[in-house]
């Protein structure tokens, strides 16, 4: 199976697991880069008329969409990338329905809690 498949098979899973028990209306995915997995659950959730059992919700995305701003390191220590910022970059995708909030997370998801 490929990566996107297998992406595409855990998005349907975490979507058919979660959303029946969560309380709140609000999906939110951290990292959203271009845009696949978050436009992916839109379209789940809008196939079903925008609920599930019978909540409507609210979709946001996070991202900087300028890379990570410092180097990565793995759960060893080990350096993965350095200065990705800038590398792994990309436009803000356009997605209707979905609220992006651009920035770094210290920044931007204090300002999605208010």
């Amino acid at each position: 199976m490929s990566d996107r498949n297998t992406q595409i098979k855990n998005l349907k899973l975490a979507i058919k697991n979660m959303l029946p028990y969560t309380t709140a209306n609000e999906i939110i995915e951290f990292g959203v880069f271009k845009g696949h997995s978050i436009k992916f659950i839109r379209d789940h959730i809008k196939d079903r008329g925008g609920l599930f059992n019978g909540k409507g919700y609210n979709i946001s995305g996070f991202d900087s969409f300028e890379g990570f701003p410092h180097d990565w390191v793995d759960k060893h220590g080990e350096l993965i990338g350095r200065g990705w910022a800038g590398k792994h970059s990309t436009e803000m995708p356009n997605l209707p329905g979905v609220k992006l909030y651009k920035g770094f997370f210290e920044k931007t998801v204090p300002l999605f809690l208010k």
